[in-house]
């Protein structure tokens, strides 16, 4: 999907799509460099009334587009996040990401009505008096609204002070009766000041007293503490994070690969990225030198243990699985991120001299069963004489085993992809990005169709 567009050219026609759907709207947040420069997440309020059809309508305008809907996250009960993502004339894939909600709502309470953020929109202006193509909300009602994002959150630097300046000398009195309405005169004072002077110090000062000085506006409703725990438990029950496996012969590249990855799915993933190598460690192990930590030198230097051994070897690996993806990787995914495992649990019977064990493989196999399965699984092949360029850690003749026994066990496992590692790091970074978009996107429309 390599389509001549980017980023001035979706939000144009996201915005008009609202407007041929009659649908109001204005873009609120630092928009000034917009459309020609979007750097960051494009924050769109629209009617509360329409608040609860953004899945849809984000849905019906990405397949009008032509582009993919590759992430869509509940961060309040009537406020999503979607990424949407396209590949450019290069093959490289770029991203947007649309901010829509309705009421402005922090952990359920209620700040700020949309419709008091709609009323008087008007279109944005470039310097010269030139329309820009959208609709944002009167400077009073911007500064508002971008203020109590900044009180909720108790954060300010001083580019978005210097938007809030601009925003309040564009119509001052109006600013300053429209603050009013929130707090009392002297903290308006402050505000108003601390804007004037750009001095970013005095405002991280004064805005947990402002939070604590608003004139009783959070308010929680009954349908808001219901819509926030849906909003949770739907969160907790359908992770929009992603937990990828790499896997493959040594030498293959799956590290290096990693960094590449990270980079380009840092667009889509807004919680943390995690790598782990081979398990999650909730148990450590005080022998560095141990099969399993993370650099080896020579893997098949030592003999296999016996089979009573390598049985305690697989219950030590099933609860390090299982009680590390509860403790440490499920709350990852929980909040959006993405996790990489370079290497997992199925290198035990894939490899098995590696980890010294000597036991049945039938058995490890079987465990494997109990431990939990990730998402996607990468699998990277190359040559023998390829692989054995980059590393001479093992022979030529284990080389090609692993090769085998990696390209037999993708055949049978369900999301597993196949990787030619042989090609330049970056279009191998751009084949797995591939698959990993190409899964989301999948994943979403199974989620909301």
């Amino acid at each position: 999907m390599s389509i001549g567009i980017n980023k001035k050219d979706i939000f144009l026609r996201f915005v008009s799509y609202l407007e041929q759907q009659k649908i109001l709207y204005c873009v609120v947040g630092d928009a000034r460099k917009f459309p020609n420069q979007i750097d960051s997440d494009v924050d769109i309020v629209i009617p509360e009334k329409f608040s609860g059809d953004s899945s849809r309508l984000v849905n019906e305008f990405a397949r009008v587009a032509g582009v993919q809907l590759v992430q869509q996250v509940r961060h309040e009960r009537n406020a999503w996040s979607f990424t949407l993502y396209w590949n450019n004339c290069d093959g490289v894939a770029e991203f947007i990401q649309l901010d829509i909600c309705g009421d402005y709502l922090r952990s359920g309470k209620l700040y700020l009505k949309a419709e008091i953020l709609l009323c008087g929109r008007e279109k944005a202006k470039n310097k010269s008096g030139g329309e820009r193509g959208f609709y944002v909300p009167a400077p009073e009602k911007e500064l508002l609204f971008y203020l109590l994002k900044k009180v909720s959150k108790g954060q300010i630097s001083v580019q978005q002070i210097q938007h809030l300046k601009e925003e309040y000398f564009k119509s001052p009195e109006a600013s300053e009766l429209m603050l009013r309405n929130f707090w009392a005169d002297e903290d308006v004072r402050r505000i108003v000041s601390g804007i004037k002077s750009s001095d970013v110090n005095s405002m991280l000062t004064i805005l947990p007293q402002l939070k604590k000085g608003m004139k009783r506006r959070e308010r929680i409703s009954l349908r808001n503490i219901i819509g926030e725990f849906v909003r949770l438990v739907g969160r907790v029950m359908r992770p929009t994070g992603l937990m990828v496996v790499m896997l493959g012969p040594d030498g293959v590249g799956k590290s290096s690969v990693g960094d590449g990855v990270f980079n380009t799915q840092k667009a889509v993933f807004s919680g943390q990225q995690e790598r782990i190598h081979l398990r999650p460690r909730i148990i450590k192990r005080k022998d560095s030198g141990s099969k399993d930590s993370v650099t080896v030198t020579d893997p098949y230097a030592d003999e296999s243990r016996g089979g009573v051994a390598s049985s305690a070897k697989i219950i030590f690996f099933l609860f390090d699985y299982i009680v590390g993806y509860l403790l440490v990787v499920w709350p990852l995914l929980v909040r959006n991120g993405f996790v990489i495992f370079d290497r997992y649990y199925y290198d035990l019977f894939l490899d098995p001299r590696r980890y010294r064990y000597g036991g049945k493989i039938w058995l490890a196999r079987f465990a494997g069963h109990f431990v939990p399965k990730p998402d996607l699984i990468i699998v990277f092949d190359a040559s023998v004489d390829v692989i054995h360029a980059r590393k001479q850690e093992v022979t030529a003749e284990q080389t090609e085993l692993q090769r085998f026994s990696y390209r037999k066990f993708s055949e049978h496992e369900k999301n597993c992809s196949v990787i030619n590692a042989e090609q330049p790091i970056e279009q191998v970074v751009r084949d797995v990005n591939q698959v990993i978009l190409g899964y989301l996107v999948k994943r979403n429309n199974k989620r909301f169709g």
